[in-house]
């Protein structure tokens, strides 16, 4: 699997202590940790707000020697459920972000285009943006940044205010992006379920690292952490203790079937 972001020994004040993360292609990330871990201080740095040297590659350049048009072609950022928009109209944003992209009007369409299926905006299209709910709101802004068509999206805590049913519904969405690697920050590992990989902090280390499921297994170790395990995983574990279940299973019905052979 061909590693896109690359975290090389990262050390940052007394925040950070030698974090090493591969960020593969097309796979979905997600950073988590009790308070004060150090998560947010990574999405900083991943987002270019905070500077560090030697420490952060995009496919082996210095993300930090990059340009900010190079930067901004390749990394999409959404921080926190509080967006800012520059204008009050939908249409008007997402053709305001098209425009400053410095691309041809055929490209421009195909985009729009794109967007608009991928995010099913159609109802919204011609919304006052006040109006919306965080939910449609969290849509247009992963519309505008999906626009430029990053290799990287970085998400932080975007999914504050959203019910489970939606929050499931953009991780379904982000799922059917292609071409992309998203970095997701999140204290919540229910959440966790449906990315990836999963990178567990606490207190400025890098505590597990690997494959979702694999990293869950760590239960006792997690529990440590004050963090909560998924519902599901959780469940799953106890049965496991018990030779009830062979193994992690995410689907309640799936799980009764199995016990009832």
């Amino acid at each position: 699997m061909k590693t896109l972001l690359q975290i090389k020994k990262l050390s940052y004040k007394n925040i950070l202590e030698d974090v090493n993360i591969d960020i593969y292609e097309n796979t979905i990330h997600y950073i988590s940790g009790s308070n004060n871990c150090g998560k947010t201080t990574l999405m900083k740095i991943l987002s270019g707000e905070i500077v560090t040297k030697d420490s952060v590659f995009y496919q082996e350049q210095d993300i930090n020697n990059m340009s900010i048009y190079e930067f901004n072609k390749i990394i999409g950022i959404i921080i926190g459920p509080d967006i800012n928009f520059n204008f009050t109209n939908v249409r008007q944003e997402i053709l305001y972000r098209l425009d400053k992209l410095n691309i041809d009007k055929t490209e421009e369409k195909k985009r729009y285009k794109e967007i608009m299926s991928l995010l099913d905006l159609q109802d919204i299209i011609s919304s006052n943006i006040s109006s919306l709910s965080e939910y449609q709101k969290l849509k247009l802004a992963l519309a505008i940044e999906l626009i430029k068509k990053p290799k990287i999206l970085i998400l932080g805590d975007v999914f504050i205010y959203l019910s489970k049913q939606e929050q499931e519904s953009i991780f379904a969405l982000i799922k059917k992006i292609e071409n992309i690697s998203v970095i997701i920050f999140n204290n919540d590992l229910n959440l966790s379920i449906f990315s990836d990989y999963l990178h567990l902090f606490n207190k400025g280390k890098l505590i597990l690292s690997g494959k979702t499921l694999e990293v869950l297994e760590k239960d006792s170790i997690i529990n440590k952490l004050g963090l909560d395990l998924p519902f599901m995983v959780d469940l799953s574990l106890k049965l496991k203790y018990y030779n009830l279940v062979n193994k992690i299973e995410l689907d309640m019905n799936r799980m009764v079937k199995d016990l009832w052979k």
